[in-house]
This record gives C-alpha cells, structure tokens and sequence, in this order.
C-alpha cells in the first residue's frame, strides 16, 4: 500500500489542468511502487477523466527525456527512458573506492548496529 494511505485527498474546487500536472508528477515522483488511477483521483481529489487527461500530459512532457512517465498493470510510475541505458550502466560500474579508515567505520557500524556517532567515535 502506498505511503500516502492516510493523506486527505486535496479539494478539487475547479483545480487547472496546470495545477493537476503538478500533483501528479510529484505523487509519482515520491511513490515507492506505481499508482493506479483511482489512486491519483483519490489523492488529488480530482474527476477520474482529468487526472487521465493529467497523466497523458505527463507522458508528453517526458517524452523525449531521461526518463517517462508508463503505466503498468498495477499504476502508473516513472521508469528509467531506454536512451538512458548506456549512461546509467557507466554510472553503476564505476568504481567506489573507500579508504580504509572508512571500510573500517563502515565494519564498526554494521557490527555494533544501532550505534550513535558518539559510541562510534570511540572505536
């Protein structure tokens, strides 16, 4: 179930088509998991035929970006666009060096989890 489970949806007193584009795009921006349809209405509190008309702006937008707006069986999400693949395939391989002081804190940390700063300063 999504984090927003117990947020009130917004009141849809005349709301843009602007303004739902907005709420939109951050719901599935923050979203864990895609979010249905009935989901968006009942977050933005919004007609179910704007919040298409929202959504379908979206994919628009996005459309020759890094990423685009899709919608899956279960919702709606924001997904990593295929021109990105070669980019965030490099980012991922690069290396990730630690010093050892740092593997060493990281050791400390893992094995005396949960600690504090200031127990782990004392190591």
């Amino acid at each position: 179930m999504p984090v927003f489970d117990t947020l009130a949806p917004v009141s849809s007193a005349r709301k843009s088509l602007h303004q739902l584009v907005c709420e939109c795009e951050a719901l599935l921006f923050v979203s864990r998991e895609p979010l249905s349809l009935d989901e968006l209405v009942r977050l933005t509190g919004s007609p179910k035929k704007a919040v298409e008309k929202a959504l379908k702006q979206i994919q628009r937008l996005f459309l020759h970006r890094g990423i685009q707006v899709e919608v899956a069986a279960v919702g709606w999400q924001f997904v990593l666009a295929v021109r990105s693949k070669a980019v965030i395939t490099a980012y991922h391989e690069a290396p990730c060096v630690l010093s050892d002081e740092a593997l060493e804190t990281l050791a400390i940390i893992a094995y005396l989890q949960p600690i504090d700063e200031a127990s782990a300063a004392r190591f």
